[in-house]
C-alpha cells in the first residue's frame, strides 16, 4: 500500500518460533505441544501412552506432565488434529479394538442422549418432537415407550424412522439393561470441560498447579461439610432419600412370601384414571417388575 510497509495480524500458523520452548514460555500452549509430537502419531497411530508422555518431558525439559489421553486421530490430509482429540470421547479406536477387555461384558458402549438430541433437533428443527425424544430416553416401561415412539410417528414419520436406526441399547434406558445407571449424558466431561475452558491457554506448568490448587480448595470444601453434616449421607442425598420414602408410603404393599423377599406393590390412583399399577418385587434379587 503505497509502496509501504504497515503492521496487520497473522491469521495463520506462526512457523517461526524455535525448536524447543522453556517449560515456562507463554508458547508452550497445549496448540505446540500437539505440533510438536503430531509426527509420533502419524507415524505411529498405535503409539503407547506412555512414549507420548516421555518424549514430551524429554522434548520440553518438564517433570511432571499430566494428560488425559483418550483418543487420537487423524485428519484425511494427514494433519493431526489438535491437542484437544487427546481429552476427546473414547469412541473411535475403543469401539473398534477386538481386544476383550474394551467388549462386553467388560465394557459397552452408549452415546450421549445431549449429543442426539442435539442432532436430532437440527435435522427436524421442532420443539414438540425434541421433547417427545428427550422424553422416551428415560421410559422404563415397554408400553410407555411405545405410547411416545407412536406419537412421535404421527407428528412425523421421517423422525421416527432416524430414530428407529439407531441403536436402542445405546442411547434408550428401556433397553440398556442397566448398564449405564441412568446416567444418560455426559455431564462428567462437559463439567470437566467448562473448568478447564478459560484456562487452556496457560503454559502446562501454570495448568498443572491450577488443577492441583482446585483439587485442594475442592477437598477442603467438602471436608468442612461432611464434618458439620448431621446425617448419614450428604445433605443432599439424603435429601432424596426422603423424597423417596414420601412417596412409597402411597404404595400399598401385600406380602407374598417374606422367606424369598415376594411382595405385590400397588401404586396409589391418581386423576383421569392413571395409577393403580401392580408390581411384583423381589427383594433378594433386586429386581421390581416396574423395571426401573
Amino acid at each position: 500500500m503505497h509502496n509501504r510497509w504497515e503492521i496487520t495480524r497473522f491469521v495463520k500458523e506462526h512457523t517461526c518460533l524455535v525448536q524447543i520452548e522453556q517449560n515456562k514460555r507463554r508458547n508452550l500452549s497445549s496448540k505446540f505441544i500437539s505440533m510438536s509430537i503430531s509426527h509420533l502419531v502419524s507415524n505411529d497411530p498405535e503409539i503407547p501412552v506412555s512414549n507420548i508422555i516421555q518424549e514430551v518431558q524429554v522434548l520440553f525439559q518438564i517433570g511432571l506432565f499430566l494428560v488425559m489421553y483418550k483418543r487420537i486421530s487423524i485428519l484425511p490430509a494427514g494433519d493431526f488434529c489438535g491437542w484437544n482429540t487427546l481429552k476427546g470421547t473414547i469412541q473411535g479406536r475403543a469401539i473398534n479394538c477386538n481386544q476383550p477387555l474394551w467388549q462386553p461384558p467388560f465394557a459397552v458402549h452408549r452415546v450421549c442422549l445431549r449429543h442426539i438430541r442435539a442432532n436430532f433437533n437440527k435435522t427436524f428443527k421442532n420443539t414438540n418432537l425434541k421433547s417427545l425424544m428427550w422424553q422416551v430416553r428415560t421410559e422404563t416401561k415397554q408400553w410407555k415407550f411405545d405410547c411416545v415412539m407412536k406419537e412421535i410417528q404421527e407428528r412425523n414419520v421421517d423422525a421416527y424412522s432416524y430414530l428407529m436406526k439407531l441403536d436402542p441399547e445405546k442411547w434408550t434406558l428401556l433397553h440398556d439393561g442397566g448398564h449405564r445407571h441412568g446416567i444418560m449424558t455426559t455431564n462428567i466431561a462437559e463439567a470437566l470441560n467448562s473448568v478447564l475452558k478459560k484456562v487452556r491457554v496457560l503454559p502446562l506448568k501454570a495448568l498443572v498447579e491450577l488443577i492441583f490448587n482446585k483439587l485442594v480448595k475442592y477437598f477442603h470444601q467438602h471436608r468442612e461439610e461432611a464434618k458439620n453434616c448431621v446425617h448419614l449421607f450428604q445433605t443432599r442425598i439424603f435429601d432424596k432419600f426422603l423424597r423417596i420414602e414420601m412417596k412409597s408410603r402411597e404404595q400399598k404393599v401385600t406380602t407374598y412370601n417374606p422367606r424369598e423377599g415376594i411382595y405385590m406393590v400397588r401404586s396409589l390412583i391418581r386423576i383421569f384414571g392413571m395409577g393403580n399399577n401392580v408390581y411384583t418385587l423381589q427383594l433378594n434379587s433386586k429386581s421390581c417388575s416396574c423395571e426401573k
